[in-house]
C-alpha cells in the first residue's frame, strides 16, 4: 500500500510553525513551508 501526505504550515516572524489548517488562525502573508 503506497500513501503520500502532504503537510503545510505557516512560518511567523519568530520562526513559530502553525499547521495550515481550517480550525488553525494565521496572519496573511506569512511564508508557508
Amino acid at each position: 500500500m503506497v500513501s503520500q501526505v502532504l503537510i503545510l504550515g505557516s512560518v511567523d516572524s519568530e520562526g513559530k510553525v502553525t499547521l495550515v489548517h481550517p480550525s488553525q488562525k494565521a496572519d496573511n502573508g506569512l511564508p508557508i513551508a
